[in-house]
């Protein structure tokens, strides 16, 4: 690469304009900063055509390195055959023979030679599509399609678990000839057995905090902005409820969106004793850690925090533990919102009315008859089948 005199610009002393070869006046940036593990390191571009531009990104840079995103800036010309490859040679060893296989073919013949060039943070989904599931489609059935696109889902979620980028763009891609589900619930939810060997899992195998967030989850119906949002101050230990109020996410903390889902929940005595465990061991665990500041300020804080780091956990937290527990444990995958599913499918399938069942869930009813169309169709058929019965002997 050519090599220009570089001169400062006044609007910013990490930007510098150069003449090139044509003796074109362009712009450049370079922007120094120290990594997550203390390093320094140095991000620099050049070929801007006008000052404002360089100064925005260099403007965007400094911003990501202040966030602490430093692994967005080091990973932006990361293409989708390196972190494939990455991908591959970091998890072989924790799969089966055959699983490595699978994998490991679905990889070298079908991501790389169609996404390989393609830069891992600026993929769009209509790329996606045109270059991946089109060709794959009027080669392959849609069950094999489908296949290809749950290991490039699979790919990418743990880009995300390792920072890369901030979120999966193609989670929600509907592949051609899926049948609708019969409602809004589809395979996203789990049977009352399910939900039990999944709670299993997480009591064996996962720690405190974990445990608590999905008691949370299966327990209450809550949103997972919601539990991540949760505060001390918003559990009333003394009348078993809990304040919902506000949701958080990576774009920050709010207000809930609409007014019904604002409310009050009455929980069992069973999560109640979850959380007291959860707040004694919070304290102490803030305590060994020189992050205790008064009981005051604990009670304001928000309630779930990271067993690593002692911060209050994201809402990617969430999803990324619930994937280790599906994975690690071959069970049957569902979404954080689908415990949200369950709830209210187990509650209808027991006769709860469906007024309660909407209050609980933040809902109007309407939304719930909607999205539950299917659970109370088969009540009915089993209301029926029960007068039916009845009428036998008469």
């Amino acid at each position: 690469m050519a090599t220009y005199k570089m001169n400062k610009c006044t609007k910013d002393k990490e930007l510098f304009w150069y003449l090139d070869g044509n003796k074109n006046k362009l712009f450049a940036y370079r922007h120094r900063y120290y990594d997550s593990f203390g390093r320094r390191k140095e991000k620099s571009a050049r070929g801007f055509a006008n000052e404002n531009t360089a100064f925005r990104e260099l403007l965007r840079i400094k911003t990501e390195v202040a966030a602490g995103n430093t692994k967005l800036i080091e990973n932006e010309n990361l293409t989708i055959k390196q972190w494939a490859t990455k991908w591959l040679e970091a998890n072989q060893s924790n799969w089966k023979v055959s699983t490595n296989e699978q994998r490991k073919n679905i990889v070298e013949q079908q991501i790389i030679p169609l996404l390989g060039t393609q830069k891992l943070m600026k993929l769009d989904k209509e790329t996606y599509i045109n270059l991946y599931i089109k060709p794959l489609s009027q080669k392959y059935s849609v069950g094999t399609v489908k296949l290809y696109h749950r290991i490039f889902k699979v790919i990418i979620n743990g880009a995300v678990d390792a920072e890369i980028i901030t979120r999966n763009r193609f989670t929600k891609i509907k592949i051609a000839n899926d049948e609708e589900p019969k409602d809004g619930v589809g395979d996203n939810v789990y049977t009352p057995e399910e939900l039990s060997a999944f709670l299993k899992c997480i009591n064996d195998q996962e720690n405190i905090t974990v445990q608590t967030v999905f008691a949370l989850l299966a327990a209450t119906g809550m949103r997972r902005g919601e539990v991540a949002a949760l505060r001390w101050k918003d559990i009333d230990f003394e009348n078993s409820t809990i304040n919902i109020g506000r949701t958080r996410d990576r774009y920050g903390e709010r207000k809930a969106k609409t007014e019904n889902s604002i409310r009050t929940l009455n929980v069992n005595e069973s999560l109640i004793a979850t959380l007291k465990k959860y707040k004694a061991w919070s304290k102490q665990y803030l305590l060994a850690n020189g992050r205790w500041k008064s009981e005051k300020e604990f009670e304001e804080s928000f309630a779930i925090i990271s067993y690593q780091t002692c911060e209050a956990i994201s809402d990617t937290y969430i999803s990324s533990s619930l994937r280790r527990v599906i994975k690690n444990n071959d069970l049957k995958e569902i979404t954080p919102h689908g415990f949200r599913h369950t709830f209210a499918t187990i509650l209808i399938n027991n006769g709860v009315p469906v007024t309660t069942i909407a209050k609980m869930l933040g809902n109007t009813t309407k939304m719930v008859m909607e999205v539950y169309s299917h659970s109370f169709e088969e009540n009915e058929k089993r209301a029926a089948q029960v007068i039916a019965d009845v009428m036998k002997f008469a």
